[in-house]
């Protein structure tokens, strides 16, 4: 966004921590220019004049330095920059690396003098005593009126011997070694300034000897501005009063006075670095060198070096400087994507000012054309959209909103210069020039590119009613025959028939939002007829002088089966040898499939029951040998048992002859069906 204000760039480089030349001014940023972007992200622009080497201040709040490290850029085409300063920010944990004690050990006197045991400290108050720290122990003291206490004893050891003294009741505890003092003082002063300074100021040295305006520009997070519209609409018309408002908040910790405002519509890729911390690199460690036990590894020789450097090289050609990567970046910004009775003027009143509208590649600009001036914290709307647009009011059903009635929208037709945002919309109503103006509804819009049109639904119209009814059919294609397989294809088909019946007073054009289906296609109306988004099938129908239409929307399905044609039942086989579509000789050729897939059915039927007869057979002839075991010689029960068995093995006997007859048959069967299916070629 910087090359909305500057042409010329000096490069520069961040050098962090240096000292600044002797004989340097000081000077004072002042904040000239804001680019927010609806990504949210903006991008500030301070300046101010200089004479000479001077040093410039910029003043920013703590969770901004970030931003401010990774984005900022300076613009001096009569001077150049030398370096950049700004108070150090360690993590507490490296802080305290080098301390005896741990952050934590701050918590309490008792903790930390526990943790600091060995060090000598001077106890004043009643009690005098010096000593090296032995123990502290919490233990519970119990007064007069019997309430208890936690109190700790530090127990010291002194030349004299052990002495003890409670923590709480001593006037005064000082480390005698000076040292150990000024490192807790130390690093209680670094927790504090961790914890509580949420500001830091930027020293930002500017080199040259001529009197020139120097400008700082960086980008930092910022609350995304949003659009809201105003659509006043006159019934018949088709035209309609256009006004955008934009929506925006100060929140950058410094007021706005006089600055130059551009609201950029855009969707930036942006992210976050934590470049004010001190990182370190975790190193492996590896063992000590001990003579006998240490295998050197086998040296590769110096490729993987030459192509360490190459890498290197290769990287310091392709990176931009700081100040070209956030004007690319800038020039790369893309576009993003309770009802009350009202009345307004016939004519609305139009901006002030003329907000000025630019559309690059990839976003679209609002530069308002007086500087703005808002305090921080505060909030500001503005009109950036003030103009007249093609609206149509035109009935749109969509089954899953409700089944019955249409949502009434406007048909916004974008044919202005410039894309328009995404946002919402309040819609007003008048029936002509001079009527009273009615609040309808309210309804929210995408990202309008130019040229394109969009609909804006903002209520439901019981008036009209449409009912949808559905019906499917399968409709045969096309069949061929090849090497025993046969290939079916077949379309289904989905029709929805639409009736729609309004007032006549009406006059409403409606839109039927048809869903789409994954692998279908639409057949009815012509495609061509028919507008297509992502989700649906749009078809227009205008309902004639007695308020009725009727519109009929199909989609079809192909639908390719290849099947074996020895495992296609013989009843399927007779009704593809019925099936009109067929030419002639494939259907003879079905029906006599059919014929022989319907013998070998019947004989593999007929087989399959002399088989379970047999079956049945044996496994009773187990129970009539039981039986027979079981029963007194001679006996009456015992004659009988034997004739049962003989005339089953009679019966077993013919079976077997009968099942041997019927395997001929159904193998002759089969293989007069695999020599006729093998025969048949038959090609659409």
């Amino acid at each position: 966004m910087a090359y909305l204000f500057l042409r010329r760039t000096v490069a520069f480089g961040l050098i962090l921590g240096l000292g600044f030349p002797l004989g340097a001014t000081a000077a004072d940023l002042a904040l000239k220019r804001v680019a927010l972007s609806s990504g949210g992200v903006a991008y500030y622009e301070h300046e101010a004049v200089v004479d000479g080497d001077a040093v410039l201040n910029l003043d920013i709040r703590l969770d901004q330095v970030d931003d401010v490290l990774k984005s900022i850029v300076i613009y001096d085409d009569k001077g150049g920059v030398g370096s950049i300063r700004l108070p150090g920010r360690e993590p507490l944990t490296q802080i305290f690396r080098d301390l005896p004690f741990s952050e934590n050990d701050l918590a309490s006197p008792a903790q930390l003098l526990a943790r600091l045991q060995g060090a000598e400290i001077e106890v004043s108050g009643q009690n005098k005593v010096r000593g090296r720290i032995l123990s502290v122990v919490a233990e519970t003291a119990r007064g007069e009126d019997k309430t208890e206490s936690l109190r700790h004893r530090v127990s010291l050891m002194t030349t004299t011997g052990v002495q003890q003294f409670v923590l709480e009741t001593a006037g005064a505890v000082r480390f005698v070694d000076d040292k150990l003092g000024s490192d807790v003082d130390g690093a209680l002063q670094a927790t504090a300034r961790h914890r509580v300074a949420d500001r830091r100021t930027l020293n930002i040295e500017t080199r040259g000897k001529a009197k020139r305006t120097v400008r700082v520009g960086y980008v930092v997070a910022a609350p995304i501005w949003k659009t809201s519209y105003r659509l006043t609409v006159t019934d018949g018309s088709g035209k309609g009063t256009l006004q955008g408002w934009a929506v925006l908040e100060n929140q950058s910790g410094h007021d706005w006075n006089d600055v130059e405002l551009t609201l950029v519509s855009g969707n930036p890729v942006t992210f976050r670095q934590a470049l004010y911390e001190s990182y370190y690199v975790e190193r492996p460690e590896v063992p000590v060198d001990v003579a006998g036990h240490v295998l050197p590894g086998v040296d590769s020789g110096a490729m993987a070096a030459k192509s360490v450097a190459a890498a290197a090289e290769n990287r310091a050609t392709k990176s931009a400087p700081p100040g070209a990567m956030l004007r690319e970046y800038a020039e790369r910004m893309p576009i993003p994507e309770a009802p009350v009775l009202a009345y307004a003027p016939p004519a609305p009143a139009r901006a002030a000012d003329k907000t000025e509208t630019t559309e690059a590649a990839t976003q679209v600009l609002f530069r308002l054309a007086r500087p703005v001036t808002v305090t921080a914290g505060n909030s500001l709307v503005v009109p950036i959209v003030d103009r007249d647009i093609p609206a149509a009011r035109l009935g749109l059903f969509e089954r899953r909103t409700n089944g019955l009635h249409p949502l009434v929208a406007i048909r916004l037709t974008n044919d202005g210069e410039t894309s328009l945002p995404a946002g919402v919309f309040t819609v007003y109503e008048r029936s002509g020039p001079t009527a009273e103006v009615a609040f309808v509804g309210d309804a929210r819009i995408g990202v309008l590119p130019k040229g394109e049109e969009r609909f804006a639904s903002f209520a439901l119209d019981p008036r009209i009613r449409i009912d949808a009814e559905r019906t499917g059919t399968t409709v045969f294609r096309k069949a061929s025959v090849s090497k025993g397989v046969l290939t079916f294809v077949s379309a289904a088909r989905e029709t929805t028939t639409y009736r729609i019946a309004e007032p006549i007073e009406a006059k409403l054009p409606v839109v039927i939002q048809h869903p789409r289906r994954e692998g279908w296609t639409l057949v009815e109306p012509d495609p061509k007829a028919a507008q297509e988004t992502a989700a649906a099938y749009r078809v227009t129908a205008t309902p004639g002088a007695d308020g009725k239409a009727a519109v009929t929307v199909a989609l079809e399905h192909i639908n390719q089966e290849t099947i074996a044609i020895t495992g296609i039942t013989s009843n399927r086989l007779l009704a593809f040898s019925q099936e009109g579509a067929l030419p002639a000789a494939m259907k003879k050729a079905f029906q006599e499939v059919a014929r022989l897939k319907a013998a070998l059915e019947t004989l593999e039927r007929s087989s399959a029951a002399t088989d379970k007869e047999r079956e049945a057979i044996v496994e009773d002839q187990e129970r009539v040998r039981e039986n027979l075991a079981a029963a007194p010689k001679g006996s009456d029960l015992q004659n009988r048992y034997q004739k049962k068995l003989a005339s089953q093995e009679d019966r077993l006997e013919a079976i077997d002859k009968t099942l041997a007859e019927s395997a001929a048959k159904i193998a002759k069967a089969r293989d007069d069906l695999a020599s006729f299916i093998a025969g048949m070629d038959f090609q659409p």
